[in-house]
């Protein structure tokens, strides 16, 4: 998603291994750490919020821009 002129991107790896996302502010890209299995993003009260994807470990999860 594109917000305030950067890119988030999430990006998961397998249902045991954390996901990242990825930040991309023109020229420079960042990579934070992310929950298991993250999906969809969107930005709401000054945070962006996920959801995980993997039954049984599903939960929904803001963190700060």
């Amino acid at each position: 998603m594109s917000y305030d002129g950067k890119w988030y991107l999430s990006q998961a790896v397998n249902s045991t291994t954390n996901g990242r996302l990825r930040v991309f502010d023109g020229d420079t890209a960042t990579t934070r750490p992310f929950p298991i299995g993250p999906e969809d993003l969107t930005v709401q009260g000054g945070k962006l919020w996920s959801v995980t994807e993997f039954r049984g470990k599903r939960t929904v999860f803001g963190v700060p821009l």
